[in-house]
Protein backbone atom coordinates (compact mmCIF):
# COMPACT_ATOMS: atom_id res chain seq x y z
CA UNK A 1 0.00 0.00 0.00
CA UNK A 2 1.47 3.66 -1.11
CA UNK A 3 2.12 5.98 1.70
CA UNK A 4 -0.60 8.46 -0.21
CA UNK A 5 -3.23 5.61 0.89
CA UNK A 6 -2.56 5.20 4.12
CA UNK A 7 -2.15 8.83 4.84
CA UNK A 8 -5.16 9.19 3.08
CA UNK A 9 -7.11 6.69 4.92
CA UNK A 10 -5.58 8.20 8.45
CA UNK A 11 -7.23 11.18 7.15
CA UNK A 12 -3.88 13.20 6.33
CA UNK A 13 -4.58 15.55 3.92
CA UNK A 14 -1.27 16.28 2.48
CA UNK A 15 1.80 15.25 2.80
CA UNK A 16 3.02 16.31 6.65
CA UNK A 17 6.78 17.49 5.37
CA UNK A 18 8.59 18.91 2.21
CA UNK A 19 8.27 22.74 1.41
CA UNK A 20 8.92 25.52 3.48
CA UNK A 21 7.96 24.68 7.00
CA UNK A 22 4.95 27.19 8.64
CA UNK A 23 6.30 29.35 11.89
CA UNK A 24 3.76 28.02 14.14
CA UNK A 25 5.94 24.03 12.97
CA UNK A 26 8.79 25.95 14.57
CA UNK A 27 9.16 26.07 18.40
CA UNK A 28 9.69 29.14 19.99
CA UNK A 29 13.13 28.06 21.19
CA UNK A 30 13.79 27.99 17.39
CA UNK A 31 13.12 31.22 17.31
CA UNK A 32 14.48 32.78 20.57
CA UNK A 33 18.06 31.42 19.29
CA UNK A 34 17.27 33.35 15.94
CA UNK A 35 16.51 36.11 17.58
CA UNK A 36 19.43 36.29 19.80
CA UNK A 37 21.40 36.85 16.45
CA UNK A 38 19.70 39.83 16.26
CA UNK A 39 20.12 41.52 19.88
CA UNK A 40 24.08 42.67 18.69
CA UNK A 41 22.38 44.37 15.73
CA UNK A 42 19.82 46.36 18.18
CA UNK A 43 22.66 47.07 20.40
CA UNK A 44 24.58 48.42 17.58
CA UNK A 45 27.41 46.54 18.95
CA UNK A 46 27.92 45.40 15.02
CA UNK A 47 25.96 47.11 12.07
CA UNK A 48 25.73 43.81 9.68
CA UNK A 49 24.79 40.92 10.80
CA UNK A 50 24.67 37.38 8.88
CA UNK A 51 21.58 34.82 9.16
CA UNK A 52 23.16 31.88 7.25
CA UNK A 53 20.80 29.08 6.34
CA UNK A 54 19.19 27.56 3.29
CA UNK A 55 16.05 29.98 2.03
CA UNK A 56 13.77 26.81 2.79
CA UNK A 57 14.93 26.50 6.24
CA UNK A 58 11.59 28.03 7.33
CA UNK A 59 13.55 31.14 9.18
CA UNK A 60 12.46 33.85 7.28
CA UNK A 61 9.04 34.77 8.77
CA UNK A 62 10.68 34.73 12.01
CA UNK A 63 13.58 37.07 10.73
CA UNK A 64 10.88 39.47 9.28
CA UNK A 65 8.66 39.31 12.42
CA UNK A 66 11.74 40.40 14.83
CA UNK A 67 12.87 43.14 12.40
CA UNK A 68 8.89 44.39 12.62
CA UNK A 69 9.61 44.44 16.46
CA UNK A 70 12.82 46.13 16.06
CA UNK A 71 11.01 49.06 14.51
CA UNK A 72 8.14 49.34 17.13
CA UNK A 73 9.79 52.34 18.75
CA UNK A 74 9.48 54.10 15.43
CA UNK A 75 12.87 52.33 13.79
CA UNK A 76 13.12 52.36 10.18
CA UNK A 77 12.47 48.96 8.35
CA UNK A 78 12.67 47.49 4.96
CA UNK A 79 12.71 44.13 3.45
CA UNK A 80 14.19 42.86 0.25
CA UNK A 81 13.77 38.92 -1.11
CA UNK A 82 15.42 40.17 -4.02
CA UNK A 83 17.30 43.17 -5.39
CA UNK A 84 15.45 45.58 -7.75
CA UNK A 85 16.55 45.84 -11.39
CA UNK A 86 18.01 49.41 -11.02
CA UNK A 87 19.00 52.35 -8.16
CA UNK A 88 16.44 54.23 -8.87
CA UNK A 89 14.04 51.71 -7.87
CA UNK A 90 15.84 50.52 -4.49
CA UNK A 91 15.80 54.10 -3.27
CA UNK A 92 11.84 54.90 -3.65
CA UNK A 93 11.15 51.33 -2.01
CA UNK A 94 13.47 52.39 0.71
CA UNK A 95 11.71 55.69 0.71
CA UNK A 96 8.08 53.47 0.10
CA UNK A 97 9.02 51.72 3.10
CA UNK A 98 9.88 54.06 5.49
CA UNK A 99 6.67 56.33 4.91
CA UNK A 100 7.71 58.33 1.94
CA UNK A 101 5.93 57.85 -1.47
CA UNK A 102 8.15 59.50 -3.86
CA UNK A 103 6.23 58.19 -7.79
CA UNK A 104 9.84 58.85 -9.68
CA UNK A 105 13.07 60.62 -9.38
CA UNK A 106 16.46 60.91 -10.59
CA UNK A 107 19.09 59.01 -8.55
CA UNK A 108 20.90 61.54 -7.18
CA UNK A 109 17.40 63.62 -6.19
CA UNK A 110 16.64 60.74 -4.35
CA UNK A 111 19.94 60.20 -2.74
CA UNK A 112 19.85 63.68 -1.16
CA UNK A 113 16.32 62.95 -0.12
CA UNK A 114 16.94 59.59 1.85
CA UNK A 115 20.14 60.77 3.04
CA UNK A 116 18.20 64.06 4.40
CA UNK A 117 15.54 61.84 6.04
CA UNK A 118 17.55 59.54 7.68
CA UNK A 119 19.55 62.15 9.28
CA UNK A 120 16.02 63.32 10.59
CA UNK A 121 15.33 60.33 12.12
CA UNK A 122 18.91 59.91 13.48
CA UNK A 123 18.70 63.19 15.48
CA UNK A 124 15.27 61.88 17.40
CA UNK A 125 17.08 58.83 17.90
CA UNK A 126 15.78 55.98 15.11
CA UNK A 127 17.64 53.81 13.29
CA UNK A 128 17.16 52.18 9.67
CA UNK A 129 17.56 48.68 9.43
CA UNK A 130 17.67 47.06 5.55
CA UNK A 131 17.23 43.01 5.05
CA UNK A 132 18.85 41.64 2.18
CA UNK A 133 19.66 38.49 0.28
CA UNK A 134 22.86 36.95 1.28
CA UNK A 135 22.46 34.39 -1.84
CA UNK A 136 21.86 37.08 -4.29
CA UNK A 137 24.38 39.66 -5.77
CA UNK A 138 23.22 42.95 -6.30
CA UNK A 139 23.84 44.84 -9.85
CA UNK A 140 26.84 47.45 -9.44
CA UNK A 141 24.12 50.41 -9.14
CA UNK A 142 22.19 49.20 -6.22
CA UNK A 143 25.82 47.68 -4.54
CA UNK A 144 27.20 51.28 -4.76
CA UNK A 145 24.38 52.77 -2.95
CA UNK A 146 24.30 50.09 -0.44
CA UNK A 147 28.23 50.92 0.00
CA UNK A 148 26.90 54.65 0.11
CA UNK A 149 24.46 53.60 2.99
CA UNK A 150 26.53 51.99 5.09
CA UNK A 151 28.88 55.17 5.37
CA UNK A 152 26.25 57.07 6.54
CA UNK A 153 27.47 58.55 9.81
CA UNK A 154 25.13 61.36 11.74
CA UNK A 155 26.36 62.58 15.43
CA UNK A 156 29.51 59.87 14.93
CA UNK A 157 27.73 56.55 14.83
CA UNK A 158 26.41 54.31 11.62
CA UNK A 159 22.96 54.83 11.24
CA UNK A 160 21.57 52.26 9.09
CA UNK A 161 22.57 48.59 9.73
CA UNK A 162 22.23 45.72 7.66
CA UNK A 163 20.72 42.38 7.89
CA UNK A 164 21.79 39.44 5.60
CA UNK A 165 19.91 36.57 5.21
CA UNK A 166 20.58 32.92 2.97
CA UNK A 167 22.79 31.09 2.60
CA UNK A 168 26.27 32.27 0.33
CA UNK A 169 27.47 30.62 -2.11
CA UNK A 170 31.09 31.89 -1.93
CA UNK A 171 32.50 35.17 -0.19
CA UNK A 172 30.16 37.55 0.57
CA UNK A 173 30.11 40.76 -2.24
CA UNK A 174 32.57 43.73 -1.17
CA UNK A 175 29.28 45.64 -0.56
CA UNK A 176 27.42 43.71 1.32
CA UNK A 177 30.95 42.98 3.88
CA UNK A 178 30.26 46.96 4.66
CA UNK A 179 32.54 48.26 1.40
CA UNK A 180 35.99 49.00 1.91
CA UNK A 181 38.24 46.70 4.24
CA UNK A 182 38.44 50.15 6.45
CA UNK A 183 34.39 50.74 6.59
CA UNK A 184 33.73 47.13 7.17
CA UNK A 185 36.33 46.57 10.39
CA UNK A 186 34.57 49.78 11.47
CA UNK A 187 30.83 48.84 10.81
CA UNK A 188 31.27 45.11 12.35
CA UNK A 189 29.81 42.23 10.81
CA UNK A 190 28.99 39.08 12.26
CA UNK A 191 28.24 35.96 11.14
CA UNK A 192 25.79 33.57 12.62
CA UNK A 193 24.78 30.28 11.39
CA UNK A 194 20.98 29.91 11.42
CA UNK A 195 20.48 27.06 14.91
CA UNK A 196 18.82 23.94 14.28
CA UNK A 197 16.33 22.45 16.41
CA UNK A 198 17.84 20.30 19.53
CA UNK A 199 16.63 16.22 19.82
CA UNK A 200 13.69 17.30 22.34
CA UNK A 201 12.49 20.18 20.30
CA UNK A 202 12.65 18.04 16.92
CA UNK A 203 9.79 15.52 18.63
CA UNK A 204 7.41 19.51 19.22
CA UNK A 205 8.51 20.00 15.32
CA UNK A 206 7.91 16.46 14.10
CA UNK A 207 4.29 16.19 15.67
CA UNK A 208 3.44 19.82 14.70
CA UNK A 209 3.77 19.16 10.96
CA UNK A 210 1.66 15.89 11.17
CA UNK A 211 -1.13 17.51 13.20
CA UNK A 212 -0.93 20.72 10.38
CA UNK A 213 -1.51 17.74 7.98
CA UNK A 214 -4.36 16.14 9.52
CA UNK A 215 -2.97 13.81 12.09
CA UNK A 216 -5.15 14.05 15.57
CA UNK A 217 -2.64 11.52 17.02
CA UNK A 218 0.80 12.33 15.84
CA UNK A 219 2.21 10.71 19.01
CA UNK A 220 0.95 6.90 18.13
CA UNK A 221 2.64 7.39 14.23
CA UNK A 222 6.05 8.29 15.59
CA UNK A 223 7.06 8.49 19.47
CA UNK A 224 9.03 10.37 21.64
CA UNK A 225 12.11 8.95 21.19
CA UNK A 226 12.13 8.50 17.66
CA UNK A 227 11.75 12.20 16.98
CA UNK A 228 14.57 12.96 18.73
CA UNK A 229 16.55 10.20 16.95
CA UNK A 230 15.30 11.68 14.14
CA UNK A 231 16.32 14.93 15.07
CA UNK A 232 19.82 13.40 15.72
CA UNK A 233 20.37 12.02 12.66
CA UNK A 234 19.25 15.13 10.75
CA UNK A 235 21.22 17.19 12.97
CA UNK A 236 18.72 19.57 13.47
CA UNK A 237 18.28 21.06 10.08
CA UNK A 238 14.51 21.35 9.48
CA UNK A 239 15.02 20.42 5.74
CA UNK A 240 16.98 17.21 6.52
CA UNK A 241 14.07 16.27 8.95
CA UNK A 242 11.76 16.39 6.55
CA UNK A 243 13.49 14.16 4.07
CA UNK A 244 14.18 11.69 6.77
CA UNK A 245 10.63 11.57 8.42
CA UNK A 246 9.08 11.72 4.41
CA UNK A 247 11.94 8.11 3.77
CA UNK A 248 10.18 6.84 7.52
CA UNK A 249 6.81 7.17 6.50
CA UNK A 250 7.06 5.65 3.05
CA UNK A 251 8.82 2.38 4.71
CA UNK A 252 6.28 2.28 7.16
CA UNK A 253 3.45 2.29 5.12
CA UNK A 254 5.06 -0.39 3.04
CA UNK A 255 5.97 -2.42 5.66
CA UNK A 256 2.41 -2.50 7.58
CA UNK A 257 0.14 -4.24 4.90
CA UNK A 258 -2.98 -3.53 7.37
CA UNK A 259 -3.17 0.44 5.96
CA UNK A 260 -2.22 1.32 9.75
CA UNK A 261 0.85 3.52 10.02
CA UNK A 262 3.26 3.53 12.58
CA UNK A 263 7.14 4.61 12.30
CA UNK A 264 9.60 2.30 14.14
CA UNK A 265 13.50 2.65 14.73
CA UNK A 266 14.30 0.27 11.49
CA UNK A 267 12.60 2.82 9.61
CA UNK A 268 14.25 5.73 11.19
CA UNK A 269 17.63 3.77 10.17
CA UNK A 270 17.08 2.72 7.06
CA UNK A 271 15.68 5.93 5.76
CA UNK A 272 19.27 7.42 6.94
CA UNK A 273 20.72 4.97 5.47
CA UNK A 274 19.68 6.01 2.06
CA UNK A 275 20.41 9.11 3.03
CA UNK A 276 24.02 8.68 3.94
CA UNK A 277 23.33 9.98 7.70
CA UNK A 278 25.14 9.34 10.52
CA UNK A 279 24.25 8.93 13.62
CA UNK A 280 26.31 11.26 16.71
CA UNK A 281 25.53 9.16 19.66
CA UNK A 282 26.82 12.34 21.99
CA UNK A 283 23.98 13.76 19.81
CA UNK A 284 21.39 11.44 21.76
CA UNK A 285 22.25 11.44 24.97
CA UNK A 286 23.78 14.77 25.57
CA UNK A 287 21.99 18.12 23.80
CA UNK A 288 25.46 20.12 23.77
CA UNK A 289 25.25 21.62 20.36
CA UNK A 290 22.69 24.41 21.47
CA UNK A 291 25.07 27.98 21.68
CA UNK A 292 22.20 28.30 25.22
CA UNK A 293 23.44 25.38 26.26
CA UNK A 294 25.68 26.03 29.44
CA UNK A 295 28.01 23.03 31.50
CA UNK A 296 26.62 23.94 34.49
CA UNK A 297 22.91 26.03 33.72
CA UNK A 298 22.18 28.56 36.37
CA UNK A 299 19.67 27.09 39.26
CA UNK A 300 16.03 27.86 39.54
CA UNK A 301 13.37 26.29 41.26
CA UNK A 302 9.25 25.47 40.17
CA UNK A 303 7.33 25.15 43.99
CA UNK A 304 4.00 23.70 43.41
CA UNK A 305 1.45 24.73 45.76
CA UNK A 306 -2.38 23.53 46.39
CA UNK A 307 -4.40 26.71 47.79
CA UNK A 308 -1.61 28.32 50.30
CA UNK A 309 0.19 25.24 51.14
CA UNK A 310 3.26 24.24 49.03
CA UNK A 311 3.14 20.34 47.91
CA UNK A 312 6.23 19.91 46.79
CA UNK A 313 9.65 21.60 44.71
CA UNK A 314 11.95 20.45 42.07
CA UNK A 315 14.86 22.02 40.94
CA UNK A 316 15.62 22.92 37.18
CA UNK A 317 18.86 21.23 37.33
CA UNK A 318 19.26 20.16 33.49
CA UNK A 319 19.22 22.93 30.35
CA UNK A 320 16.12 21.18 28.80
CA UNK A 321 13.43 19.58 31.09
CA UNK A 322 10.09 18.67 29.77
CA UNK A 323 7.18 18.18 31.90
CA UNK A 324 3.72 16.24 31.16
CA UNK A 325 1.80 13.27 32.02
CA UNK A 326 3.81 10.67 30.47
CA UNK A 327 6.53 8.89 32.39
CA UNK A 328 8.94 9.40 30.18
CA UNK A 329 9.01 13.64 31.07
CA UNK A 330 12.06 14.90 33.21
CA UNK A 331 8.71 16.34 35.21
CA UNK A 332 5.67 13.58 35.52
CA UNK A 333 2.68 14.83 36.66
CA UNK A 334 0.18 12.08 37.27
CA UNK A 335 -3.51 14.41 36.40
CA UNK A 336 -5.66 14.06 33.28
CA UNK A 337 -6.11 17.57 33.27
CA UNK A 338 -2.40 17.78 31.39
CA UNK A 339 -0.93 16.36 28.41
CA UNK A 340 1.79 13.64 27.54
CA UNK A 341 4.04 16.68 26.90
CA UNK A 342 3.06 19.35 28.46
CA UNK A 343 5.43 22.36 28.35
CA UNK A 344 9.56 22.69 28.12
CA UNK A 345 11.74 24.40 30.57
CA UNK A 346 14.58 25.81 28.31
CA UNK A 347 17.93 27.86 29.52
CA UNK A 348 19.17 30.23 27.36
CA UNK A 349 21.70 33.00 27.75
CA UNK A 350 19.13 35.60 28.50
CA UNK A 351 17.24 33.09 31.81
CA UNK A 352 14.48 30.49 31.72
CA UNK A 353 11.63 30.05 28.76
CA UNK A 354 8.78 27.96 29.62
CA UNK A 355 7.38 26.50 26.08
CA UNK A 356 3.84 24.98 25.33
CA UNK A 357 4.34 22.30 23.54
CA UNK A 358 0.90 22.09 21.60
CA UNK A 359 -0.57 20.95 24.60
CA UNK A 360 -4.76 20.37 24.55
CA UNK A 361 -6.02 23.02 27.61
CA UNK A 362 -2.45 25.12 27.53
CA UNK A 363 -0.25 26.29 29.54
CA UNK A 364 -0.82 29.80 31.22
CA UNK A 365 1.93 32.19 33.12
CA UNK A 366 0.33 35.06 35.60
CA UNK A 367 -3.51 33.99 34.16
CA UNK A 368 -2.43 34.53 30.88
CA UNK A 369 -1.99 31.71 28.00
CA UNK A 370 1.40 31.65 26.06
CA UNK A 371 3.10 29.93 23.85
CA UNK A 372 6.68 30.84 24.66
CA UNK A 373 7.78 32.85 28.03
CA UNK A 374 11.10 34.34 29.47
CA UNK A 375 10.16 33.45 33.33
CA UNK A 376 10.57 36.11 35.81
CA UNK A 377 11.53 35.51 39.32
CA UNK A 378 8.01 35.29 41.09
CA UNK A 379 5.94 33.90 37.86
CA UNK A 380 3.42 31.76 38.23
CA UNK A 381 2.65 28.89 35.74
CA UNK A 382 -0.22 27.38 35.55
CA UNK A 383 -1.39 23.83 34.08
CA UNK A 384 -4.59 22.27 34.29
CA UNK A 385 -5.06 21.86 38.42
CA UNK A 386 -1.18 22.76 39.19
CA UNK A 387 -0.02 26.64 40.21
CA UNK A 388 3.78 26.70 40.09
CA UNK A 389 5.87 29.62 41.28
CA UNK A 390 9.33 29.90 39.41
CA UNK A 391 11.30 30.84 41.91
CA UNK A 392 15.47 32.17 40.90
CA UNK A 393 18.08 31.33 42.60
CA UNK A 394 19.99 34.40 42.40
CA UNK A 395 18.30 37.71 41.33
CA UNK A 396 19.68 41.21 40.12
CA UNK A 397 16.90 43.57 40.09
CA UNK A 398 18.73 46.01 38.19
CA UNK A 399 19.49 43.15 35.72
CA UNK A 400 15.84 41.92 35.38
CA UNK A 401 14.91 45.53 34.65
CA UNK A 402 16.66 45.68 31.95
CA UNK A 403 15.79 42.73 30.98
CA UNK A 404 12.15 43.48 30.67
CA UNK A 405 12.59 46.32 28.77
CA UNK A 406 13.93 44.49 25.90
CA UNK A 407 11.08 41.61 26.63
CA UNK A 408 9.26 42.68 22.81
CA UNK A 409 12.16 40.74 21.44
CA UNK A 410 10.57 37.52 22.88
CA UNK A 411 9.50 35.54 20.19
CA UNK A 412 5.39 34.62 22.11
CA UNK A 413 4.64 36.88 18.81
CA UNK A 414 5.99 34.69 16.14
CA UNK A 415 4.35 31.76 15.69
CA UNK A 416 1.84 32.12 13.32
CA UNK A 417 -2.12 31.22 13.72
CA UNK A 418 -3.10 27.72 11.44
CA UNK A 419 -5.15 30.73 9.19
CA UNK A 420 -2.21 32.48 8.76
CA UNK A 421 -0.18 29.31 7.07
CA UNK A 422 -1.77 28.76 3.55
CA UNK A 423 -1.09 32.51 2.70
CA UNK A 424 1.70 33.65 0.55
CA UNK A 425 3.84 36.48 0.72
CA UNK A 426 5.39 39.10 -1.97
CA UNK A 427 8.61 38.66 -3.50
CA UNK A 428 9.52 41.93 -2.25
CA UNK A 429 8.33 42.97 1.02
CA UNK A 430 8.93 46.30 2.33
CA UNK A 431 8.14 47.26 6.03
CA UNK A 432 6.08 50.29 6.76
CA UNK A 433 6.26 51.65 10.17
CA UNK A 434 2.74 51.51 12.21
CA UNK A 435 2.55 55.01 13.00
CA UNK A 436 3.35 57.94 11.40
CA UNK A 437 6.62 59.63 12.52
CA UNK A 438 6.61 63.54 12.87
Amino acid sequence: MSLADVLARLGLTRLPFGGVPPPAALTGAYATRVSDCLRELKAGQVSTVLVSSPRDAGYRPILVALLERLARDGDMTAWFDEYPQDAPAFLQALLSGWGLEIEEGMREDLKALLELFIGHQSRKGHVAYVALPADREPVTAIGELITWLAGLRFDGRHTVRFLLFGEPAGQLPECLRGGTPEMAEARGLAHHRAPGLLPSESEYYIHSRLKIAGARHPGELIGMELCRLVGAYADGEVTVIDRLMLGALDMAAADDQAGSLVVRQRHVEAAAARLNLELRSETVTAESGSSDAVAEPEQATLVFSAGAEVTHEVELLQPRMVMGRDGDCDISLDSRFISRFQCLFMQTRRGWYVLDLGSTNGTFVNGRRIREHLLRHGDVISIGRHRIRFVADSVDEAESAADASEDYLSTEFLVARRRDLEAGEDATAIRRPEAPRG
